[in-house]
């Protein structure tokens, strides 16, 4: 009983990102999708209803563009995560929830392997002499 209290509360203070965002910003990041895709066009109506679309011009014109033109299919990790930013800031997706602090501690790190011959960092060059200077 308790249990299902919390549970509900949990889910009331953070929202549930719906599977067809999350399938339009993993499109964004590195699938591509076609032009006129429905999840580009329900996020566009979605910040049009709630009066949130002015307030991100770039979203605006990303999404305009995605739109038009669609995606082929590569990484764009810097327009995902202003995408994300960007959202989040509207709050059509939840704030990055703080991790623990025991997750937070330091971990021993392995040193890699070294493999093969270490070079110096200066190399010799060989001196010539200089003619002199006549004048």
């Amino acid at each position: 009983m308790l249990s299902e209290i919390a549970a509900q509360q949990a889910s009331a203070t953070t929202p549930l990102v719906p599977d067809w965002l999350r399938g339009l910003i993993r499109a964004v990041r590195r699938e591509g999708m076609q032009p006129k895709d429905e999840r580009v066009r329900r996020l566009y109506r979605q910040l049009d209803q709630k009066k949130l679309l002015s307030q991100s011009p770039w979203l605006q014109a990303r999404l305009r563009y995605f739109w038009k033109n669609g995606l082929v299919n590569r990484s764009r990790p810097i327009t995902t995560r202003r995408m994300r930013q960007e959202l989040r800031r509207l709050g059509i997706l939840p704030p990055i929830r703080a991790r623990p602090l025991q997750s937070t501690a330091l971990r021993p790190v392995q040193a890699r392997p070294v493999t093969g011959p270490i070079r110096p960092l200066a190399q010799r060059v060989a001196l010539r002499p200089v003619a002199p200077r006549r004048g």
